[in-house]
């Protein structure tokens, strides 16, 4: 097999639409798809009627780089931990294949979710699909807390989740009080482009002045020329969303945040995606 070294993802900042042309990245995405393939060999037979979220994330606009920058760094950690089974929550986990690679490189991970059918269909999928020599389960977030001991967790990592949450300082609060001392946080983000929908530049800049009180940044950051910059509208997997419930959706959560948010048929969706890892201070 490939080398895991891919200097391809040893930095924080935004993802390049380059970065999904190169070598490195396609190894490490190949081998994630097989391991998809693999977990929805026994979709049939854990997977709720009402689930609502994408069967095949990997194959989305950002997912296809998020999960590797994610998987590479765990891997980098549990390389320099030889001997130690890492403690690992996944916040926001959904119920995909991604949580039970990372159990398969050695580590015990807890999929948190306010959804209920996570705490439902972990449990039932780590009775079919292969995840040693891990351990996985999955767990409800209620009242906003993550169902784990005070610094019990080596790793933190959340894909794509807080920025649909408008109050995440409680959010990141609450990923400090699980971290062991030195526990590490692998976070990603959608930022909007066009700054009234979701996370937005000025939201995006309130998330890293939380994030400088708790932990300190572990990598350089990377600059990435804005038109290279992969996006919802470049990525090999591109999102071009526009319908009656998605105006819906965009006013409702504009004015979550406190903004009036017009949407029109050519007032499409613009999204880019920022990666980092934190060490808790």
């Amino acid at each position: 097999m490939s080398s895991f070294n891919l200097s391809l993802f040893d930095f924080s900042g935004f993802a390049a639409r380059t970065d999904v042309e190169k070598e490195g990245w396609s190894v490490l995405f190949d081998r994630l798809k097989k391991k998809q393939t693999d977990f929805l060999k026994y979709e049939g037979e854990f997977r709720s009627n009402n689930y609502q979220w994408p069967r095949d994330p990997l194959h989305t606009w950002s997912r296809l780089w998020e999960y590797p920058y994610v998987y590479h760094h765990i891997k980098k950690i549990r390389d320099q931990k030889i001997g130690e089974k890492l403690q690992i929550t996944d916040f926001g986990s959904g119920v995909t294949f991604f949580p039970f690679a990372v159990a398969q490189l050695g580590c015990d991970v807890i999929c948190a979710d306010i959804d209920p059918v996570v705490a439902v269909d972990v449990p039932v999928a780590a009775k079919s699909v292969q995840f040693a020599p891990g351990t996985i389960d999955g767990k409800l977030i209620e009242n906003g807390r993550i169902p784990v001991e005070p610094e019990s967790q080596d790793i933190v990592y959340c894909v794509s989740v807080i920025e649909h949450i408008p109050n995440f300082a409680s959010v990141i609060d609450e990923m400090v009080r699980v971290l062991k001392p030195d526990g590490q946080l692998i976070l990603t983000v959608d930022i909007d482009l066009q700054g009234n929908y979701e996370l937005g530049i000025d939201e995006f800049e309130h998330l890293q002045s939380i994030l400088d009180v708790h932990f300190t940044k572990k990598l350089t950051e990377r600059a990435v020329h804005p038109s290279n910059m992969l996006t919802t509208m470049n990525s090999p997997y591109c999102m071009r969303k526009w319908s009656p419930y998605y105006v819906l959706e965009r006013f409702l959560k504009g004015c979550l945040r406190g903004k009036l948010v017009l949407v029109g048929p050519t007032d499409l969706l613009i999204l880019t995606v920022y990666a980092g890892i934190f060490v808790k201070r």
